[in-house]
């Protein structure tokens, strides 16, 4: 008589492999899907702190601007003084 036991141990370890071989595609492809949604959402937020970073160097020029105004009118400001203080309108009515 035949004996079919390695017969079937073969054809039952092929049948698991055929399963595990589908089980770590399927897992591979949702990884590299997962992978490739954290890539999209790395370069979202990579473009977004690119761009705040643009805004922050903005506004730090222009706070270094605001304060070479603020020096210059500081300067200014006795010459402004004096002139408010020695203004007559009847200089100014004269001069039109």
């Amino acid at each position: 008589m035949l004996n079919y036991t390695p017969l079937i141990a073969l054809v039952s370890c092929f049948l698991c492999v055929i399963i595990l071989h589908a089980w770590f595609s399927r897992r591979l492809v949702s990884l590299r899907d997962r992978a490739t949604d954290a890539k999209s959402v790395y370069q979202r937020m990579h473009n977004d702190v690119a761009t705040l970073l643009q805004e922050v160097a903005g506004m730090e020029r222009g706070t270094d601007g605001n304060e070479t105004v603020v020096k210059t009118l500081l300067v200014e400001l006795p010459a402004l003084r004096t002139k408010i203080e020695n203004f007559s309108p009847d200089q100014d009515e004269n001069n039109e």
